[in-house]
């Protein structure tokens, strides 16, 4: 049998990676990397779900967390010290048993607990003592909350599988939690849960949790203060712009199970209503204040007086908020402005695209001052904003440098309306320019030799629209399969295609109706801007927002209808993207492509002779890009479909360029 030599050497690496495994195993049965995907759970909720947990999933019920699903997982222990294990779904041979792990059902579940009892009974027929539960600790991404439990029985599991459940002597558990052989990382969650569960500490117990409130509660707490921590820490990780504050339920959940025990406590209320506020502003939605929202049914008196002296301390404007006094659970909501000019679907751009942060930590970060532009104009920017995009900035601001100690940035190379671009791009995933141009209803103050129709040509679209219905004429003209392919490249998996994160890329990626009449100017502007865009986006090395503009300036250059002071606009705006740019760029391809499109008529203006002199590579591209016209036409039409490939990754795109 013959193997590919990409194929022995993915074996070899993986009989390394094995062997090497096997040598890093501790004498607790752990790899050197199980604890890369765990985290201990300080200052997490192990029974409740936090707060910005969202429906979704492939299940009916399922919730998800950032970008996973919640799911629980128990390291199933009999009187004796056994560990019941379940026989793996797929490839039992090579697997072996695991322990229980599954799905969070909204439906059924109404706490991480009853989570753990209902999977333990459907997939092993385990009945789990729900007062022995100790929670271990998360994984997968902080999606997987793992707790240890004693069973009291077995039943019939109510989701069998090919095998019956199996109990194991501890040391048996190791052995065979370290399998696959192949791939040991599968089960690293469950070897650090059995892990922890023999350290695991009965205090930390859902009996010792419960006991004094009787489980009418998550937390049973001795004082105020414990229950302020607890609270802040599960509200910072909510992102939703919806802030909800039912005041007599935290009260009475948080502060104290008995009123009267807490009638003195005003020093305690005073940092409650304190720790509220703070709370509030770390959730980065623009909130500074209380003022505005009225605490309807507070437990008592002294509690109302000590939120009403915090909110004349903090410092914010009433407009902020809108008060829902007819809700059965009464509300302090933000009433948000409009802020963005995109859809309500796009919010944070690290939620967009599955990176790890929440709002709260976005926000939370550390401030920079940016100076920009000429004018010195200074904007005030997180860092957890913008450093998941460029990697220019970022070690800029790690190297230890003078920006990096002061925390301010000058930019004096950058107008004020790219960087505002800029910090759109990293809050929605998009940004649109803000145009100077009047609108349709306005009168024009272009001349009426700019409006004559003999003066402005069909766009590159509109053109191939004459030709809808006669595919045939297309394929036998190389020129019109050109400009064919050269519209469609803007399209998914073109050269010029809109980021891959973009999920409506058709409704994000336009941001320019090019009016008949001032389509010429507006096509300056705008296209300039994104050219100015991409410049910044190359410097910074921030990928995906070159991609972006690369995507806004293709719509431009096939949706525009230029007359002759339009292509001297064109004329310009290549002269600046030659500048800005190295050889080999995706900018200066763009807009080559676009004067071969468009040769017959470019290569007529006035300007374009001028364009060549000053600019020779310009002249040098369009050659090497020209298709070989001059020869039969099977070969010219082959050559065509050569100058555009699909587009490349941005990681390989990144290799080439370095």
């Amino acid at each position: 049998m013959r193997h590919s030599a990409r194929t022995l050497c993915k074996t070899a690496l993986w009989g390394a990676f094995s062997l090497s495994a096997v040598k890093t195993q501790g004498t607790n049965g752990l790899l050197a990397s199980d604890e890369n995907d765990w985290l201990a759970l300080d200052n997490v909720d192990p029974w409740y779900l936090p707060p910005d947990i969202v429906d979704g999933g492939d299940k009916d019920g399922s919730v998800l967390i950032m970008n996973g699903r919640v799911r629980c997982g128990v390291v199933p222990l009999d009187k004796s010290g056994n560990v019941w294990t379940i026989p793996a779904n797929g490839d039992f041979d090579a697997v072996g048993y695991i322990l229980p792990r599954g799905g969070y059902d909204s439906r059924s579940d109404k706490s991480l607990a009853d989570c753990v009892l209902r999977e333990s009974k459907e997939e092993g027929g385990f009945i789990i003592d729900v007062n022995s539960l100790i929670p271990l600790g998360l994984s997968k991404g902080e999606t997987v909350y793992w707790y240890k439990g004693t069973v009291t029985e077995t039943v019939d599991p109510t989701e069998p599988r090919d095998r019956p459940p199996k109990s194991f002597a501890a040391a048996e558990a190791r052995t065979e939690l370290q399998k696959p052989a192949k791939k040991p990382t599968k089960k690293s969650d469950m070897r650090m849960a059995f892990n922890k569960a023999d350290s695991a500490s009965e205090s930390n117990s859902y009996r010792s949790t419960f006991k004094a409130g009787g489980g009418a509660s998550a937390y049973s707490f001795k004082d105020a203060g414990a229950a302020m921590e607890v609270y802040s820490t599960e509200f910072q990780s909510g992102g939703a712009p919806i802030v909800k504050v039912e005041v007599d339920s935290f009260l009475n959940k948080l502060v104290a199970e008995k009123a009267e025990s807490s009638q003195d406590q005003t020093k305690n209320r005073l940092s409650l209503a304190r720790m509220m506020g703070s709370v509030w502003l770390r959730k980065g939605l623009a909130i500074k204040q209380l003022s505005a929202v009225e605490f309807l049914d507070v437990v008592d008196d002294k509690t109302r007086a000590a939120i009403t002296a915090v909110q004349g301390e903090l410092e914010a404007v009433a407009e902020d908020f809108e008060v829902q006094s007819t809700d059965s659970v009464h509300w302090g909501r933000l009433r948000r402005p409009s802020l963005s000019p995109f859809p309500v679907e796009l919010t944070l751009l690290s939620r967009v695209r599955g990176c790890q942060l929440t709002t709260a930590r976005i926000y939370t970060s550390r401030v920079f001052k940016f100076i920009v532009g000429p004018e010195n104009t200074t904007f005030h920017v997180h860092e957890k904003l913008f450093a998941p995009h460029s990697k220019g900035l970022t070690r800029m601001l790690t190297n230890g440098m003078r920006e990096s100690q002061e925390g301010v940035v000058v930019l004096d190379d950058v107008d004020k309306t790219t960087f505002t671009s800029f910090l759109d791009y990293a809050t929605y995933g998009n940004y649109r320019f803000q145009r100077t141009i009047p609108s349709e209803n306005t009168q024009s103050t272009l001349s009426d030799d700019d409006l004559t129709p003999e003066k402005r040509c069909d766009s590159l679209r509109d053109h191939l629209i004459h030709y809808d219905h006669r595919r045939d004429i297309i394929e036998r003209k190389p020129y019109l399969k050109y400009m064919e392919l050269f519209v469609k490249s803007g399209d998914q998996h073109g050269l010029y295609a809109p980021p891959t994160y973009l999920s409506e890329p058709d409704e994000l990626g336009f941001d320019v109706d090019l009016d008949l009449k001032l389509s010429n100017k507006e096509f300056g502007e705008v296209c300039q801007h994104h050219v100015k865009l991409y410049a910044f986006a190359d410097k910074w090395d921030i990928s995906e927002l070159r991609q972006l503009c690369l995507h806004k300036i293709h719509n431009c250059l096939t949706r525009v209808k230029l007359c002759d002071s339009g292509y001297h606009l064109l004329f310009a705006l290549i002269d600046d993207a030659y500048k800005s740019t190295m050889p080999g760029d995706l900018l200066r391809k763009l807009f080559t492509q676009m004067c071969v499109s468009d040769i017959s008529l470019i290569r007529g203006m006035s300007g374009f002779p001028r364009l060549v002199c000053r600019l020779p590579e310009i002249g040098l591209d369009m050659i090497l890009e020209e298709p070989k016209y001059w020869e039969d036409k099977p070969k010219a039409l082959a050559d065509v479909n050569s100058k555009f490939p699909p587009r490349p990754s941005i990681g390989d795109y990144d290799q080439k360029r370095s």
